[in-house]
């Protein structure tokens, strides 16, 4: 796996940065919607004492769409990516007051090319 994004910045944010639970390399789910909207999704844990209760997925907000353009071909294809929490910057530490999390993505660059890229790849390194 390689760094394919080393931050990308959510937006509409469902969740608080302090208090939440949420630390730098909490992973975080990726989601398609038909819209071609990335959804990013955590799972906390269950706040209840001993452990007792299940974790809960929660809703974190959306990736860039910029960034939600270019990762959408390989959710489709639902290509193995490994996406972690690597900044928060809770409001008060922001200019505009709001929170901010930024997130990596790793996985196989070769998971976004499309096909014909990966036929012309492969009559290259045939050819050398």
């Amino acid at each position: 796996m390689q760094a394919l994004i080393y931050q990308a910045s959510l937006y509409g944010l469902t969740l608080a940065a302090h208090g939440s639970g949420l630390a730098p390399g909490h992973p975080v789910e990726l989601a398609l919607d038909p819209d071609y909207i990335v959804t990013a999704f955590v799972q906390l844990p269950s706040r209840l004492p001993f452990g007792l209760g299940k974790p809960r997925r929660k809703h974190l907000g959306y990736l860039e769409p910029d960034v939600a353009e270019w990762i959408a071909p390989a959710l489709e294809r639902q290509v193995a990516l490994r996406v972690r929490i690597v900044e928060i910057e809770p409001a008060h530490a922001r200019t505009d007051g709001l929170d901010q999390i930024l997130v990596s993505i790793w996985g196989a660059p070769e998971a976004f090319l499309s096909s014909e890229e990966i036929q012309m790849a492969n009559l290259r390194a045939q050819s050398t």
